[in-house]
C-alpha cells in the first residue's frame, strides 16, 4: 500500500541590503515560492527555485537551510546546508532537497527553508 503525504515549504522572502547608497538601482529581493510535494514510499528530490527580483551586476550569495517544522530532517528529509550564488546578471538558482520516502501513514507535514548571511550586498 502506497502511503503519500504532502511536504509544505513555505514561503520566504528575503530583501538583500545594499551598503552603496549612491546605487540608482533597484535592491534585488530573493523570492521561494511555496512548494508541495508527496512523499511517497521512495527517496525523491525537490528542486526548490530561488528568484532574484531583478538583476545585479555583480556576484551574490546567500546561505540556505532547512528548518524542522512538523517534518524531520533525517526521518522526513535530509537536512541542508548549501552557499547558493547568484553571479553577475543571473536571476535565477536552484538546489535539490532529498524526501525520504517511508511506508508509515503520516499526516501532511511541513518544514521551511531559511536563508541567511547575504555576501556581497
Amino acid at each position: 500500500m502506497k502511503f503519500l503525504r504532502t511536504f509544505t515549504i513555505l514561503s520566504i522572502v528575503f530583501v538583500l541590503n545594499s551598503c552603496n547608497s549612491d546605487d540608482e538601482k533597484k535592491l534585488p529581493s530573493i523570492s521561494i515560492e511555496s512548494i508541495q510535494i508527496e512523499e511517497g514510499n521512495t527517496t525523491n528530490y525537490l528542486e526548490v527555485m530561488l528568484a532574484l527580483t531583478n538583476s545585479v551586476d555583480y556576484d551574490l550569495s546567500v546561505d540556505v537551510r532547512t528548518v524542522d517544522g512538523t517534518a524531520i530532517k533525517g526521518k522526513d528529509y535530509t537536512d541542508l546546508y548549501e552557499v547558493i550564488i547568484f553571479y553577475a546578471g543571473q536571476e535565477q538558482a536552484s538546489f535539490n532537497i532529498e524526501i525520504l520516502g517511508d511506508d508509515i501513514p503520516e499526516d501532511n507535514e511541513i518544514f521551511s527553508i531559511r536563508l541567511e548571511n547575504p555576501l556581497n550586498v
